[in-house]
């Protein structure tokens, strides 16, 4: 088969991918859209390709730029050596991370879909079948194949030497076809033969939802942390004293100090051959990862007749007979089986992650930067607690029907996100008081937990006032979204004008005065 009609045909196994993706990740797709989706899917493809790789592109050279157009204040110039340093290191954990996510999504969906069994029947070679499902299941990684090489002829332009922009371009390579073969075998073990009730079944689930967030948010630490990534590098070089001769032995760290062994012809040769070992080891992990993929795909799934055995049915414990609790289990069992839900969960996290390049640059502010982050995450909270109301659909009937009321539903959706985001913050305060000394960061997160509740309970519950049986999915509009932001500063204003002014324990007290307040409007739903 030659590549054009290969990828020609791909296309076709495209749009279902594009179709299965948009009805598995959204609620109530109506039909127009989804026709619309998968008819402009390669247009959309194209238009996404170019724009992230232009991204990747440019995260790359970022940290050279200032080489080739310095700043006019000599004084804030980069050395060469750190800039080496952060442009080999953002490379390789760039590429890395969006050619792992893009690919574990496609290759995920086409085993669990079995969406290459139907190609077995056709007469079509075993090869070419396989060059369907590469070309199929890495399409959106494939442009990525132009990053690279654009930044070895930077890299060439800056050094005005060859072997630089070759070991740059090696590495680059390396970490795209490390994280297709990584990707490949994480689809052949989270299958869909690992589906049911089994720890194992649940471990695949988690492992794999697991994956998709922090995907998501090391792609969000990198990009926060790209304007500090060259002060950091030479930090950690110092940190470490007598070990940083190492570094160039370890993969990703070997792509940043390759470079500056390539400007020395006396460590040209090492810096070369481990550039091509990495290379050749990144080649033999992607094949073996597809192969495993490949025969996962196509192999026919027998399922052998067991022993019969008595099954017990065991009746439902009564901490799920409860309307809150046993919504709350759900949302909770969510978090392990849907991205979208976990990635709601996980959004306490990416709070703090953004003030942390304000951490590094200024650690005397540490104070008012974990205070301004518990504040920040309670309105995080309270978007996140919606989007799990959203998440319900077109069940609300359903819950309805089963005699859960509009206070149940509330309080389990505020529950859910509160317990989260309290095993984050809790920790995070009880750290900063054994750092810092003062027990005001412990109080500070501990009222920040109340906080966030009886935010998260008072905006649902003017969010939920017209959701019923009869709603076919919970809406947000502009003017509602105003009225949040409203109720939301009423609630915290107060809080954070107490504990600037006077102190954290008296702001504790308004904190509980919220709760307080909270409970009594919960009381107040049917």
């Amino acid at each position: 088969m030659r590549l054009r009609e290969a990828i020609r045909l791909s296309d076709f196994l495209y749009r279902e991918l594009v179709y299965l993706r948009m009805v598995s990740t959204r609620a109530n797709v109506d039909m127009a859209r989804l026709r619309r989706g998968v008819r402009w899917a390669s247009i959309n493809y194209a238009l996404v390709s170019a724009i992230m790789t232009v991204m990747l592109a440019l995260s790359s050279i970022s940290p050279l730029l200032p080489l080739i157009w310095p700043p006019q204040d000599t004084a804030g110039g980069v050395e060469l050596v750190d800039a080496l340093r952060a442009s080999g290191l953002v490379s390789t954990a760039m590429l890395f991370t969006f050619s792992f996510m893009l690919c574990a999504s496609a290759s995920w969906l086409l085993q669990e879909y079995e969406l290459l069994k139907p190609l077995m029947h056709l007469p079509l070679k075993h090869g070419d079948i396989r060059l369907l499902a590469f070309i199929t299941a890495s399409r959106e990684v494939l442009p990525f194949l132009l990053v690279p090489a654009i930044h070895g002829i930077t890299l060439m332009l800056v050094v005005g030497l060859p072997a630089p922009a070759l070991i740059g371009a090696s590495y680059g390579y390396a970490s795209i076809f490390l994280a297709l073969g990584a990707s490949f075998s994480l689809s052949a073990t989270v299958s869909r033969r690992h589906s049911g009730r089994s720890l194992r079944a649940r471990l695949a689930r988690a492992v794999s939802t697991l994956t998709f967030v922090l995907c998501m948010a090391s792609t969000f630490i990198l990009s926060q942390m790209v304007s500090l990534i060259t002060r950091l590098v030479s930090q950690i070089s110092k940190f470490i004293g007598p070990f940083s001769s190492l570094l160039w032995l370890i993969y990703p760290f070997s792509a940043a100090e390759g470079l500056i062994m390539a400007l020395s012809p006396t460590s040209l040769i090492p810096a070369s051959a481990l550039a091509a070992a990495y290379l050749l080891a990144s080649l033999l992990a992607f094949d073996r990862g597809f192969m495993r993929f490949w025969r996962g795909s196509i192999s026919p799934i027998y399922v052998g007749v067991g022993e019969a055995r008595e099954v017990r049915i065991r009746p439902p414990s009564k901490l799920t007979m409860s309307p809150c609790f046993g919504v709350l289990l759900k949302d909770l069992k969510m978090a392990y089986r849907d991205p979208r839900t976990a990635y709601m969960l996980f959004t306490p996290i990416l709070t703090f992650l953004s003030f942390l390049p304000a951490l590094i640059e200024d650690a005397k502010a540490a104070i008012m930067l974990l205070n301004t982050a518990f504040l920040a995450s309670s309105l995080m909270l309270t978007m996140a607690s919606y989007q799990l109301l959203v998440a319900e659909g077109s069940s609300f009937w359903l819950l309805f029907a089963n005699g859960i009321r509009k206070k149940d539903l509330i309080s389990a959706k505020a529950l859910a996100c509160t317990l989260s985001y309290a095993a984050l913050a809790i920790p995070i305060g009880a750290l900063a008081w054994l750092l810092l000394g003062p027990l005001d960061m412990l109080l500070n997160a501990t009222s920040s937990v109340l906080l966030s509740f009886a935010a998260s309970s008072i905006c649902l519950a003017y969010l939920a006032r017209y959701v019923g049986p009869e709603t076919k999915m919970a809406k947000m509009g502009l003017k509602d979204l105003l009225v949040i932001l409203l109720l939301w500063g009423i609630i915290v204003g107060p809080y954070a004008l107490v504990a600037l002014i006077i102190g954290p324990l008296q702001a504790s007290l308004i904190a509980i005065a919220d709760l307080g307040i909270a409970l009594i409007v919960l009381s107040t739903l049917h």
